[in-house]
């Protein structure tokens, strides 16, 4: 069990991934089929020259969870999601823009799980949303003192909101979502603060003596 993550939802989409990359078959980011991690409303590819870090308070299917989203002047990100209760950080997720790579990091289970893609498809827009389809609307509201615009989800096929997320066009970063997950349930988050410098350090770097789960690597 890892302890202080919703576990169902979390090694759902765990299991999900490792199972079509064992397979052979790559998901690449922004494709509809990616699981995602709370971000299903995200910049098309990697964001250079815009370092953040965020504070950020989570609801995954009804556990609540403090998390930290850095992003670096190369594009890399990592994002931590820890129970409150801990000081330390049960899970990582790790995106490497120079590697077109990610890195899934359980540190309770000391494992580390990488998937790999050979780049991103041909894109027009600078913005993903995953599964549905979105509608920006000109209603805008201050998240973490910052102005961001609404843009309403939709599933493929359905006229009902399926969610919405909030974004700031001039950081390139969301600052709140509401949607449900890969397994359907719901998931919400919202930057609770927001400072605008280079993290300080090594956002691909992980720990050393963990089981690294690569089946894509080469030897």
């Amino acid at each position: 069990m890892i302890r202080g993550l919703p576990v169902l939802t979390l090694l759902a989409t765990a299991a999900a991934i490792s199972g079509v990359i064992a397979m052979g078959i790559p998901l690449q980011p922004g494709w509809p089929g990616n699981p995602r991690l709370l971000f299903h409303c995200r910049p098309y590819g990697p964001v250079f020259g815009k370092p953040v870090v965020v504070r950020l308070k989570a609801n995954l299917a009804g556990t609540v969870l403090d998390a930290e989203y850095e992003r670096d002047r190369l594009g890399n990100t990592r994002l931590e999601l820890r129970d409150p209760s801990r000081t330390a950080a049960s899970f990582a997720l790790l995106e490497l823009a120079a590697e077109n790579a990610d890195r899934w990091v359980f540190y309770d289970q000391r494992t580390i799980l990488v998937r790999r893609w050979p780049g991103p498809p041909p894109h027009e827009q600078p913005w993903s949303f995953g599964p549905f389809a979105p509608r920006w609307t000109d209603r805008h509201a201050r998240v973490a003192n910052h102005d961001a615009r609404q843009v309403i989800l939709r599933a493929p096929g359905d006229a009902a909101p399926a969610g919405e997320c909030w974004i700031s066009e001039e950081l390139m970063l969301v600052l709140r979502e509401r949607a449900a997950g890969p397994d359907g349930a719901p998931q919400e988050w919202e930057a609770t603060s927001i400072e605008l410098r280079d993290p300080g350090k090594d956002l691909a770097a992980v720990p050393e003596g963990f089981v690294v789960i690569d089946p894509q690597g080469r030897p």
